[in-house]
């Protein structure tokens, strides 16, 4: 069975756990007959974690249509699809909470599409500049363009447009 220091800070003696402290000194009490008081509070299990999505969405959802749909964006799409079933698990769901999830959702989606058709776009631009560069340069080195001032002039203008499809 463990112990606890316990001292006696006050100016009168104090009778602790059956033994008596005089002011200024401190007894070992055995933990089994300290009073409440001198127990060392332990916090709860579970009392310091933050709180779980469903509280803080059942949070937000206490608020009106108007204060939630400029919060969607900042929510991540685990919480969207969270909140969406909520909503819909609630007594009176809310159409334009609803549509403005989904309207979210769609935005998201929309995004990602144009991301990626940007990313692919780039992409063939950049190897269709390097087959023309490619065929450009192979058509300098086979002929000799300075003898032939229309073929120069047609390599330049290629040379040029090639140029014109590098991405800002």
């Amino acid at each position: 069975m463990g112990t606890k220091y316990i001292e006696n800070t006050g100016k009168n003696a104090v009778y602790i756990g059956g033994k008596l402290i005089p002011p200024g000194e401190g007894r070992d009490i055995p933990l089994a007959y300290l009073p409440p008081e001198y127990h060392d509070v332990v916090a709860a299990p579970g009392a310091d974690l933050p709180p779980s999505l469903d509280e803080l969405l059942a949070e937000l959802l206490a608020k009106g249509v108007a204060k939630i749909v400029p919060d969607l964006p900042g929510l991540k799409l685990e919480a969207l699809d969270r909140m969406a079933e909520l909503e819909g698990e609630s007594a009176t769901p809310r159409k334009t909470l609803q549509t403005a999830i989904d309207a979210e959702r769609l935005r998201r989606a929309n995004a990602t599409l144009e991301d990626e058709a940007a990313a692919n776009a780039k992409r063939l631009l950049e190897e269709a500049e390097a087959h023309l560069a490619a065929a450009i340069d192979s058509l300098d080195h086979e002929s000799d363009v300075a003898k032939h001032p229309d073929l120069e002039a047609a390599v330049t203008e290629a040379r040029a447009r090639v140029a014109a499809l590098q991405p800002a």
